[in-house]
């Protein structure tokens, strides 16, 4: 179990999450401006990894990167077949 505190000028909130939960929440971690530090989405072009469809593994090749109110998307496409979709960069288990 893992304790999470967030703090604002008002408020003090204070959760707790299982580890699976803690590692989940991590992933869709939301990015602001004032934060100054947004992630480098060409870091994320051209780089394998897998997503879960239903019960299916599908191994994909990452296309590009954007930032959508805050949350980090990657187009991904197949690497065996065809097509392509924007996903949530938590949903892609990245080699």
């Amino acid at each position: 179990m893992t304790n999470v505190t967030e703090e604002t000028e008002s408020n003090t909130c204070t959760v707790t999450l299982s580890d699976t939960n803690y590692k989940e929440a991590q992933a869709m971690r939301i990015y602001t401006p004032s934060e100054g530090e947004a992630p480098d989405l060409n870091t994320y072009k051209d780089r394998f990894g897998t997503i879960a469809v239903d019960d299916l593994s599908v191994e994909v090749r990452i296309a590009d990167a954007r930032l959508r109110f805050g949350h980090l998307d990657l187009l991904v496409t197949p690497v065996a077949g065809s097509g392509q979709r924007w996903v949530e960069q938590h949903r892609v288990q990245i080699a």
